[in-house]
């Protein structure tokens, strides 16, 4: 067992006190030529993001708290199957609200592919962060359980693990 916040824990149960999301579709999903915010399952969610909008099918967007102010790693990887032969679809990365520039990732497929995002954000309190979809051509179908979504935290300025998340100064990461 292992203290977390005065209370004892099993480790199995302690997330990572550095800012991170992890989340994954866990039915199939669609993305149509009128595009759409695709809806993700949680997994693993720290304290410093908050889901400020979900869906019936899951959760659309994140929003970051107080402590989590800085730069972000945010990746992307999906698995679909094309609609038709010359299909083509893009995925962006929206950061409230609005595309973040050259932060696109194109499928073109005529039956099954993969595709791979992964982009560096600044991002401040209250900032939220989506990924949408759009076909140009046929439909889309994300596979489930084989298109995942992590947004993961990147030390510049120091993190230390053994104070509960504290964030230190002095360029340097405690272990």
């Amino acid at each position: 067992m292992t203290r977390v916040g005065g209370r004892k824990a099993s480790t199995a149960n302690i997330l990572p006190s550095i800012p991170y999301y992890f989340g994954y579709i866990s039915t199939p999903s669609t993305i149509t030529t009128t595009g759409r915010l695709l809806s993700w399952t949680t997994k693993t969610i720290t304290d410093n993001f908050r889901q400020s909008s979900s869906c019936s099918k899951g959760l659309t967007t994140l929003k970051l708290g107080k402590t989590g102010k800085g730069m972000y790693e945010i990746k992307v990887n999906t698995s679909v199957i094309a609609g038709g032969n010359g299909s083509t679809a893009s995925l962006h990365i929206y950061k409230n609200g609005a595309t973040v520039t050259k932060s696109t990732a194109y499928i073109n497929a005529n039956q099954r592919n993969n595709c791979n995002l992964s982009y560096f954000v600044y991002l401040e309190e209250g900032d939220t962060i989506s990924i949408y979809g759009i076909a140009m051509s046929y439909n889309f179908v994300l596979l489930m359980n084989a298109c995942t979504f992590s947004i993961s935290f990147v030390p510049n300025r120091g993190w230390d693990n053994n104070s509960g998340g504290k964030l230190i100064s002095t360029a340097e990461v405690l272990r």
